[in-house]
């Protein structure tokens, strides 16, 4: 694959954190955490490494094929986490005033999308789960806001 020399566009690559079943009991928030910044790490480094559009290629294709098998697997769960924070969504104007709110559509079940806030000053988060996946949340979430409320 050759790039023209004037070309600009969006790199967009993946940093996949796995968990294996046996990890469920002792997995931890800051556990999950490290593995996702280990694997943010890796991938940072793995394309400074890249000395060719080649390479990159090949890098992003090879992680676009993991989760596309992670996704195919029943017995896995794959949640995908995706931020889209300090894009300047807000700012674009395609000639009928800059958006009052910016969202996604169509996300298939597990994402989890990160967008700032129009103010700038939090962040939204969208989720799309399945049914049991949101049930299995909103007991949590009962649990945590319950236990330190």
């Amino acid at each position: 694959m050759t790039t023209p020399d004037y070309s600009c566009g969006n790199f967009v690559n993946s940093a996949n954190a796995q968990f294996m079943p046996d990890d469920e009991i002792k997995i931890e928030l800051h556990h999950f955490v490290n593995r996702v910044h280990d694997a943010i790490s890796t991938t940072t480094h793995d394309c400074a490494r890249a000395s060719s559009s080649d390479d990159i290629y090949s890098m992003v294709s090879s992680k676009v094929r993991e989760v596309g098998e992670a996704l195919g697997e029943d017995s896995v769960d794959t949640f995908i986490f995706s931020c889209w924070c300090r894009f300047p969504w807000y700012e674009a104007d395609f000639g009928w005033g800059k958006p009052s709110w910016v969202s996604s559509v169509d996300v298939p079940s597990g994402i989890v999308m990160l967008m700032d806030t129009k103010d700038g000053d939090g962040i939204e988060v969208f989720l799309a789960l399945d049914e049991s996946s949101m049930l299995a949340l909103q007991q949590h979430l009962d649990k945590t806001i319950s236990s330190t409320g």
